[in-house]
């Protein structure tokens, strides 16, 4: 019969096979609650193990009203891999605006210019008017990586600074 230690190696090991191909490289597995139980139907002993599995991806900040919803974020990893080449048409800057979960249907954009990205290459910004404008901003600033056709910045324009 296997140790404990042994049968925690094991699940660690499979967790690291079976998410590597997915995360990538450098997965953290972090083992918690376990339990040890004789099965009455199988007649043997049943391991069970929980572990949580997660690789760092990059730093994302994320902004959020006075009720807790996100009304926008800045993802650093989608800044990575801009060059001077890429171009996205006005209608998938709109598809990308639309589809993201963090900007409120039918916002409209106003303007799209190109800029020097960040880490080198070209980005997109983005200033969108709001369908529906809330107490506090009526516009966002979203700011896109044509390279990889991500959103990197949605960043809501405030009437007045939050707290002034």
């Amino acid at each position: 019969m296997a140790t404990v230690q042994q049968l925690e190696d094991t699940v660690r090991d499979l967790c690291v096979r079976l998410v590597e191909p997915v995360f990538g490289p450098q997965v953290h597995v972090r083992l918690e609650g376990k339990s040890s139980a004789w099965h009455g139907t199988l007649l043997r002993e049943v391991y069970s193990q929980t572990a949580t599995v997660w690789r760092r991806f990059a730093r994302f900040h994320v902004t959020v009203d006075e009720r807790g919803e996100v009304i926008g974020y800045a993802d650093e990893d989608a800044y990575g891999g801009c060059d001077a080449d890429s171009e996205l048409s006005d209608q998938e800057i709109e598809h990308l605006i639309a589809d993201d979960p963090a900007i409120p249907g039918r916002t409209q954009v106003v303007s799209a210019k190109r800029l020097p990205g960040v880490a080198g290459g070209t980005m997109i910004r983005v200033r969108c008017r709001l369908a529906q404008p809330r107490a506090a901003y009526e516009e966002l600033t979203v700011e896109i990586n044509p390279a990889r056709r991500i959103i990197a910045l949605v960043k809501p324009e405030f009437i007045q600074e939050p707290g002034a």
